[in-house]
């Protein structure tokens, strides 16, 4: 038996199906069907781990395919990655409320269908391990309704929010409030440094992404099927079960998640601008240490020089005074020589006094950028 995970193509173009056996067959074990129709009777007999499904196609087109297939318990949980030569927003949102998993577009690159493959079905995997947790979470989150309001969650999370200090935690906290409303949720968190995306089971799928980036341009609210975006400048919430057969529950649904995403939003810009603090203080930080480094060489420096040059002076006047033995002056000029060096002893040692000044000054401006840090 076949260790490799098997890839059913359905698609009645035979050009598409031999660029896909080209680009899978060594990877995979590739079943084909050239309709809907055949491609139905083949899912009663096996099942793939994954379903490349063109959208065009004669009788069952991939819409109403996929449709059926995930309407079917036995094979609601396969992977269906559409393939068309269509790139519309309104052909991804069909793709998507039909209930696909990614959108490749014709004509595509082979390692780029190898990759999509890879990643769906290693997806699907990490949503079957995840599946107990959140049937867990889903009991918790049940429970945690019973005690606290519909308001409450927008007020627990508004809270919990202070305390996210990264978009990752905010992201998982938005995620852990919309589980007491039983929502199957995921997300998109933006800012000028990074794009943060989470789902209710933990990755977020290709299709998910996309859809998540062209929603972002939509309307504050916006309603799709059982699906509802909320759209704020650093988030979009894509909730995926609005309770549509309850339509007071629906509205109250809509006012809460607008005025916990809202409070989302605001809590993402303050984060960035956390972030944004952080650095420049740790630019200044790093600047005040390059000034202080400069002052202390400047103070270093400048002990040395006053050292030095009064070392000099006073073996200026010893030599004077030797040379007095040999030059064989009057003791009327050897007065005069010294009042002259005298005099510029003393005007030296001036000079001396008011570099202990600019010592002292030095200093304390040492003492004031140590405070900073």
């Amino acid at each position: 038996m076949s260790s490799k995970f098997a890839v059913l193509s359905v698609d009645d173009e035979p050009a598409t199906q031999d660029l896909i056996g080209y680009a899978l067959d060594n990877e995979f074990d590739l079943l084909y069907a050239n309709s809907g129709e055949q491609a139905l009777q083949m899912l009663q007999q096996q099942k793939p781990d994954l379903i490349l499904l063109d959208v065009r196609m004669q009788g069952i087109d991939g819409y109403q395919l996929c449709r059926t297939i995930k309407d079917t318990a036995d094979t609601a949980s396969l992977p269906i990655i559409f393939v068309s030569a269509m790139d519309s927003l309104e052909e991804r949102l069909q793709g998507y409320q039909a209930g696909g998993d990614d959108y490749l577009i014709k004509p595509f690159q082979a390692e780029e269908l190898r990759t999509k493959t890879k990643l769906a079905i290693e997806t699907k995997r990490r949503a079957d391990q995840l599946q107990q947790n959140a049937n867990d979470a889903m009991r918790t989150a049940m429970t945690a309704m019973t005690s606290t309001g519909e308001l409450g969650v927008v007020l627990n999370f508004l809270s919990e929010s202070f305390r996210c200090n990264n978009y990752q935690a905010l992201a998982q906290a938005i995620l852990d409030s919309m589980a007491n409303y039983q929502l199957n949720c995921c997300l998109q968190i933006r800012s000028e440094k990074q794009i943060v995306e989470l789902a209710a089971t933990g990755s977020v799928s290709a299709i998910e992404s996309s859809l998540l980036t062209k929603l972002a341009s939509e309307k504050r609210i916006f309603d799709f099927g059982n699906r509802t975006a909320f759209n704020f400048p650093g988030i979009t919430l894509l909730i995926k079960n609005m309770p549509q057969d309850d339509s007071e529950r629906y509205g109250r649904i809509k006012d809460n998640v607008a005025l916990l995403v809202e409070g989302a939003d605001a809590r993402i810009h303050a984060i960035a601008a956390s972030n944004a603090v952080s650095l420049q203080q740790q630019a200044l930080s790093l600047a005040l240490d390059g000034v202080e480094n400069a002052i202390q060489g400047i103070n270093q420096k400048y002990h040395q020089q006053q050292q030095h040059s009064a070392s000099i002076l006073e073996d200026l006047r010893a030599q004077v005074e030797e040379s007095f033995f040999h030059l064989g002056l009057s003791e009327q000029q050897e007065q005069k020589l010294m009042e002259i060096v005298n005099s510029t002893l003393t005007r030296s040692q001036a000079l001396f006094d008011q570099g202990l000044e600019v010592d002292q000054l030095l200093g304390q401006l040492a003492k004031r950028i140590e405070q900073f840090h």
